[in-house]
This record gives structure tokens, C-alpha cells and sequence, in this order.
């Protein structure tokens, strides 16, 4: 008994200690140094102009937010340390983390914790679902679209849409996201009546002529890349200098980064994504941004969703009217209805997906994105 009231005393602490008075601390995983570190350090910075925003507008119930972000380094390893640190500070609940993998990794650990953790880009669905145990993980949410949708959508734009019948696919061995999109787009594509060649290659590789070269031989009309941007922007570049020119088609690991990497060897590129650059709303954050920091962002689409993981967690705080880690995860499975800046968000309690979430076709050209279509599988 002394031992549980001694353990209890010790919770209390740690809580108190993260929400202090008139102050409710948030944490935040994001790889601001190594692969990755585009993305992540455009996270903070949107998450820190959200935090403005709600603090300028009277905070949370009458407390302000603070942000206390850790790096990740974009490794399994660095993100597990990072949220010990935040939990062991009482943090109670957490944005951020980038990959499927890393939550994945995440998942028990925050579970124990009871610190709930929304992700930006987890998008495989085993992040937010545990497949052997069948049934939701606790304390996991994300706003992304999932990797099945993602190949869903660019498999049936391809067929459908641009008429392509035979693709080649270059897809990261060692990415649950990279092969959760392949799996799901080689299912439609050829559902559909086509036929797929794909090739694997690895995190960090720079030459990817070899898969190419076999690509271009097959006669393939697409080259469909669910992969990161610096890979991306350098098979676009080398497919070009061999000669090649097929429809391309990408997924939501584009960043701005690619074109200084492809140039105009980018033109007339298609992407699915999760938001419309276009959009009013969209274009609002980024104006905030660029007042806040005097520069134009590097990769919106981290920025934004960034920003909205901030605005969905301050509402589940409002509503949950305690602090605790329990307490703000009931508030967050029990989202509906509500408007971010780049869609509204009815979170699925038996998923901890966005409910019937949208994709967008976005066309590249000139150094610009933008908006064809948002794309309804039918």
C-alpha cells in the first residue's frame, strides 16, 4: 500500500510539474538534425505559430501553452530517448513523430505512460492498429492520410485519369510507409487491368540508374515513386538523364527540397496529398509563417499539419477539462466535426484515423504546386 501511494505521489508530481498554474507544456518529437530534418524542423516551427495564435486568443481555459520539443534524428532509437525525456518530465501528451516505424516503436511506451501522441505523418496502419492484437493502439492518433488510401488514389488517377496502363515503382525496402503504398497501389493498379514493374532500393541510396535503366526498358508509361523527396528528386533528375520521359507520380514525401535536386525535370509531375496548397485556409498558416519567421516555409505541408495537430490537441485539452494523459486521449478519440486549417476532423475511435479524409492531386510546374483535383476511388 505504501508502495502504491508513494508511486501515485510520484505521478502526481510529474503532472503538476507539466501543468503548471497558469501553463500546459505539449511535447514534440521531430528529426531537426539528420534525414528528415526538413520536414522536422518546419514541424516546430508551424507548431510554434499555432501556440502563438492559441495563447494570443486566451490559451486553454485560461492557460497558456509551451511547447518543449526534442529531436528525434529521424531514428527509432533517438525517438524512443526523446519521449522517455518528455514523459519523464510529465509531459501528457505529445505531437509529432514522423514515421510509421517510429511509432510503431512509440506505441508500448506510450501506452504504459498514458500519454497519448498525435502523428503528422504515420501513415502506415499499423501505427494507429495493432494487426497481431487486433485492435486500436491506445494512445496513437494521427491526421494523415493512410498509406492504403494513398496507393489506392494514385493507383485508380493513373489508370483512370491519365490512361497509363503499365507502371514501374521504386519503393524503400526498409519503409513500412513506402511498402504499405506500394502494396496498396500494385492491388488497385492491377485490379484495374494494369501491370506493375517494381524495384526496391534503400534509404540513403543516391544512384538509382540501374533500376531505371530496367524501368525504361520495360516500356513502363509511369514512374510512380512513394519515397522521400532527396530520392525522389534524384531519380526524377536521373531518369531525365537517361532519356527517359514517363508520366511521374509521387506521394506525400514531396517537399519544395526536390526542385533545387530535379529542376525543371520535375514539370507536369503528379503527387497525391493530403492538403491543397491553394486552399485559403492553407495559404492563411503560411502567411503567419512567413510574418513570424521572415521567410517563405521550405515544405508547407509539414508546416500545416504541424500547426493543426496543435489546434486539434488545445481543442481536446478545452474539452477534456483536466490535464491528465488519460483524460486528454478520451477528448482526442471523441473529436468530431472539427475545422483545421486543412480539413475537418472527425477522429475514428476504432482507428485513430481522420474519418473519410480527402486526398488532393496536386500538378508540379515551374516551381510551383498546384491543385487538379481532389480524387474520389469509385
Amino acid at each position: 500500500m505504501k508502495r502504491m501511494l508513494v508511486t501515485l505521489s510520484l505521478v502526481l508530481i510529474f503532472v503538476s510539474s507539466a501543468m503548471a498554474a497558469d501553463t500546459i507544456k505539449i511535447g514534440f518529437l521531430a528529426s531537426l538534425t539528420g534525414e528528415g530534418s526538413t520536414f522536422g524542423q518546419e514541424q516546430v516551427r508551424g507548431a510554434e505559430v499555432a501556440i502563438d495564435e492559441i495563447n494570443a486568443a486566451g490559451g486553454v481555459n485560461g492557460k497558456q501553452l509551451e511547447l518543449i520539443v526534442y529531436d528525434d534524428r529521424g531514428r527509432q532509437e533517438d525517438v524512443i530517448v526523446s519521449a522517455r525525456r518528455l514523459i519523464d518530465e510529465g509531459i501528457q501528451v505529445i505531437g509529432g513523430a514522423n514515421s510509421s516505424g517510429m511509432v510503431m516503436a512509440l506505441a508500448p511506451i506510450l501506452e504504459k505512460a498514458r500519454v497519448p501522441l498525435v502523428s503528422p505523418f504515420a501513415s502506415n496502419p499499423a501505427a494507429t492498429f495493432d494487426v497481431k492484437k487486433k485492435k486500436v493502439r491506445p494512445y496513437v492518433f494521427r491526421l494523415c492520410a493512410t498509406d492504403p488510401w494513398h496507393g489506392t488514389v494514385m493507383a485508380d488517377y493513373l489508370f483512370k485519369k491519365l490512361g497509363v496502363k503499365t507502371a514501374a515503382l521504386l519503393h524503400d525496402v526498409g519503409s513500412e510507409s513506402s511498402e504499405g503504398v506500394k502494396q496498396f497501389f500494385v492491388e488497385r493498379y492491377t485490379q484495374l487491368g494494369g501491370k506493375v514493374f517494381s524495384y526496391g532500393y534503400r534509404s540513403g541510396d543516391v544512384d538509382f540508374r540501374a533500376q531505371l535503366t530496367k524501368a525504361k526498358a520495360t516500356g513502363a508509361g509511369a514512374l510512380v515513386m512513394p519515397s522521400m523527396y532527396k530520392e525522389m528528386g534524384l531519380m526524377v533528375k536521373q531518369a531525365a538523364e537517361l532519356g527517359w520521359k514517363p508520366a511521374l507520380l509521387g506521394g506525400d514525401g514531396f517537399s519544395m527540397t526536390m526542385y533545387e535536386i530535379a529542376g525543371d525535370t520535375m514539370n507536369d509531375s503528379y503527387w497525391s496529398s493530403n492538403m491543397d496548397l491553394e486552399d485559403k485556409n492553407v495559404q492563411a498558416v503560411l502567411a503567419k509563417y512567413e510574418k513570424k519567421f521572415g521567410a517563405k516555409e521550405a515544405e508547407y505541408t509539414s508546416v500545416v499539419m504541424a500547426y493543426d495537430i496543435m489546434y486539434a490537441i488545445s481543442d481536446a485539452l478545452k474539452r477534456a477539462g483536466k490535464y491528465d494523459g488519460e483524460s486528454i486521449k478520451n477528448a482526442l478519440e471523441s473529436t468530431k466535426n472539427l475545422q483545421l486549417a486543412h480539413f475537418n476532423l472527425t477522429m475514428d475511435p476504432a482507428t485513430h484515423d481522420p474519418l473519410a479524409k480527402p486526398l488532393v492531386i496536386q500538378q508540379f510546374r515551374s516551381g510551383k504546386m498546384y491543385y487538379v483535383e481532389t480524387w474520389t476511388v469509385k
